[in-house]
């Protein structure tokens, strides 16, 4: 259990006291957005405070050998929770270990950018060991955890080095993410291609130009130019939308001057199993990306479900409005899977061998509002991120949203165990919303917030995630922002938003660059990015298939 400090007191995790627990967090959660920002302004203050003292720190910890022990943080993954946590925590008095098999950070929401080559993919990327030089990072797998004992086995990822080790940890915080969902559809593992990883965009960039060679042959049917210039794209999400406007940008500002001849026989289809695209948005905003995408000649499919991919054709199922179902089947010549999200492997073990933690249905790790697991009883494990599911509120599955839990959770540590803020505010208070609040309660008979004034009891605040907006490029340098305001609220109903704007067209896309380009997490990676966006611009994407 993480030790009771300035910062607060935590809620006790085991699964017999989940209604307390949840109760207890529905209160503390009741505080206002001003308060909220506020706290997360003077948190940013403090955390560039502890970036300004890294670099002395990182030599120390270079020349450190033996010293007093410090808990051992073992933190899972290389992905934005893990990420974000890494940047913020205290190195000084924590020992803090990465384990990761992927050894760098990718900015996701920019590979469908790298897939057309608008940008490279080391722009977009960060070395967890240049996230914060004073952990220590280890490139393996994860294979098995023993909560009783606090160790991990882990199994390096190198090609003929597999001789496993073990780590101990005091705390152990799970950022192990999602892979591809193919929803066990046939065909769809071995024929289509995938936007998760660098290597996925590599694949599916040097596939996008190897059709356009092999279309150009003299041998050919127009035909068969036709096949092999259909792509799909199925699924009808930020990433499925993305990158069939980054595509129409890569067709129509560079494959049409080396292919001119080619570009009458592109033909581009998107499948969504839903009624709309982007359902993430309103329907204001969802309207304006299916006419964009029409108007640049991308067939649309809603309420289409894909039942099996072969080698050459699609086979799927259109929802009609009378309830029925029509088959057809579509021949292609390159499909992008980008349908959803799926447990990793390791979690779904944790299901099968029954570990005392709590999973949902889909085989995600159970937290409360606190992001400790639940059924770990000494509240050493935490989990955040797209592999965790909270207890008590749904939470969208985004980058946004894992970041601000790797922030947070790295500033409970940091206070807990560095001591009082040394700052304008010594110790963690309740906002004036949330202490009026508590006494509204407390005067209409809730004895657990009795409890809370009459002891003086002041609870670490439960994590709270606050909702800056959405944004979607749909090519043709237009993008839609939705620009929004908005905390989670308790018992399962999302966030209470705030919405202040809705840009589309070029205002969209202004808001979208600028965004995407501060939101890089280095200072080197708003270098590369903006440089490799004036270069596609100045000379082209390169269509080199190396």
């Amino acid at each position: 259990m993480i030790p009771m400090g300035p910062y607060g007191d935590l809620p006790d995790t085991s699964v017999e006291n989940t209604e307390t627990r949840m109760r207890l967090a529905e209160i503390l959660k009741d505080d206002s957005i001003i308060d909220i920002a506020f706290h997360r302004l003077y948190d940013t203050a403090l955390d560039i405070g502890l970036h300004l003292s890294r670099e002395a720190s990182s030599m120390a910890h270079m020349n450190s050998g033996q010293g007093e022990r410090k808990p051992r943080v073992v933190i899972a993954g290389s992905g934005w929770g893990a990420h974000a946590m890494l940047k913020i925590i205290d190195t000084s008095v924590l020992d803090v270990v990465c384990v990761s098999p992927r050894s760098y950070f990718i900015f996701t929401p920019m590979l469908a950018s790298a897939s057309v080559g608008t940008v490279e993919y080391r722009s977009i990327t960060e070395p967890m060991r240049s996230a914060n030089p004073c952990v220590t990072y280890h490139e393996a797998s994860i294979t098995s955890i023993d909560a009783d004992r606090k160790t991990i086995r882990c199994k390096p990822v190198f090609e003929g080095f597999d001789r496993e080790f073990d780590l101990s940890y005091d705390y152990l915080v799970l950022g192990l993410g999602m892979k591809i969902n193919t929803f066990g559809t046939p065909g769809v593992k071995e024929h289509c291609f995938f936007l998760k990883d660098i290597n996925d965009a590599k694949r599916l960039r040097s596939a996008i130009i190897d059709k356009f060679e092999s279309a150009s042959l003299p041998n050919l049917t127009d035909e068969e130019r036709r096949e092999l210039l259909s792509f799909v794209v199925v699924g009808g999400g930020p990433t499925g939308v993305e990158f069939s406007g980054e595509f129409f940008d890569f067709l129509n500002e560079d494959l049409k001057r080396y292919y001119p001849q080619l570009v009458p026989f592109v033909r581009t289809e998107l499948i969504q199993a839903g009624d709309a695209l982007l359902n993430q948005f309103d329907e204001t905003m969802q309207a304006m990306a299916l006419r964009s995408l029409l108007s640049q000649g991308v067939k649309v499919l809603l309420n289409a479900r894909v039942e099996e991919v072969s080698a050459k054709e699609i086979r799927y199922n259109i929802r009609n409005p009378d309830k029925t179902t029509t088959t057809i089947t579509t021949k292609y010549s390159l499909c992008v899977w980008a349908a959803g999200n799926s447990p990793i492997e390791l979690s779904k073990e944790f299901q099968k061998k029954n570990q005392p933690w709590k999973q949902d249905k889909r085989g995600r790790i159970v937290t409360d509002d606190w992001l400790r697991v639940v059924g770990i009883n000494d509240g050493s494990v935490f989990a955040l991120g797209d592999c965790s599911e909270s207890e008590s509120v749904v939470l969208p599955q985004t980058a946004q949203v894992a970041a601000q839990q790797g922030a947070y959770l790295a500033r409970i540590f940091n206070r807990q165990f560095r001591g009082p803020d040394k700052g304008f505010l010594p110790e963690q208070t309740y906002g004036a919303a949330l202490a009026l609040s508590l006494r509204a309660r407390a005067r209409d008979g809730d004895e657990l917030a009795k409890t809370i004034i009459d002891e003086h009891r002041v609870f670490v605040r439960p994590f709270q995630f606050l909702s800056l907006g959405l944004l979607a490029y749909v090519g043709g340098r237009s993008a839609i922002a939705q620009v929004e305001v908005g905390m989670d609220s308790p018992h399962k109903t999302g966030t209470q938003l705030l919405r202040l704007s809705k840009q589309s067209g070029l205002a969209g896309w202004i808001l979208w660059r600028s965004v995407y380009l501060t939101k890089q997490v280095a200072f080197r990676n708003r270098v590369l990015v903006l440089f490799d966006w004036m270069k596609s611009r100045v000379f082209g994407r390169d269509i080199a298939c190396l």
